[in-house]
């Protein structure tokens, strides 16, 4: 096996620092150094390096100005680093492929973290119309919804998240409901009845000390 691929195992397999000794290695003998380079700068990310990785990305950039990857990458550690030149970033990876819908949800989670809310739904929207069955993004746009008060909204998307989910088999079906019985529907709506006053004695202190007065009464009878 080569270095090369070696360190792209022990990357796949979140072994980073040992990755990274290999490809830190690699650069100095004089390897692809653009390959090298990349790989390094992932492993700096995964590992918090951000600014390190930055550095790399830089360094791609000056090389190879119309990698849409790199500019994304590089607003990760951006942001990451509360650099407000983030969203250029971004935004400039969409510019280079604006069909790309893991760019849009990025950009999106990003401006839904910075407090632009119905700027982070367009972008979800789109991601959703170039990518219909990701369920991330999907869930991300019911959280955001949810954010902004919608919950009706954020409710169907919620919903929409499991049904992909169960779809593409990564959670169980849901249980069909069972017709309850009469007598258990009189149990059930009795034992509702008394949750409610339950917690309205506990609601407050007078009603709390209340409850425990009659709850002595009745384990002395």
């Amino acid at each position: 096996m080569s270095d090369l691929k070696e360190a792209r195992n022990l990357l796949s397999n979140g072994a980073y620092a040992e990755a990274l000794n290999i490809v830190s290695a690699l650069i100095q003998s004089g390897g692809p150094k653009t390959e090298l380079i990349e790989i390094q700068s992932y492993i700096n990310q995964k590992l918090g390096n951000f600014e390190l990785a930055m550095e790399g990305w830089n360094s791609l950039i000056a090389h190879v100005p119309n990698e849409a990857a790199y500019y994304l990458e590089r607003g990760v550690c951006k942001f990451n680093l509360n650099f407000k030149s983030a969203i250029e970033d971004f935004n400039q990876a969409i510019l280079l492929e604006p069909q790309n819908a893991y760019y849009h949800s990025a950009i999106a989670y990003i401006l839904d973290k910075q407090g632009k809310l119905s700027e982070a739904v367009k972008h979800y929207h789109i991601a959703i119309e170039l990518e219909p069955d990701n369920e991330i993004t999907i869930n991300n746009l019911a959280v955001t919804e949810q954010k902004r008060g919608h919950m009706s909204e954020a409710e169907n998307l919620f919903k929409a998240t499991d049904d992909l989910l169960i779809k593409k088999g990564l959670m169980p079906e849901r249980p069909k409901p069972q017709p309850i019985k009469k007598e258990e529907a009189e149990i059930e709506k009795m034992q509702s009845t008394t949750k409610t006053e339950l917690l309205k004695m506990l609601s407050s202190w007078a009603g709390f000390k209340q409850f425990l007065k009659e709850a002595k009464l009745l384990f002395k009878g």
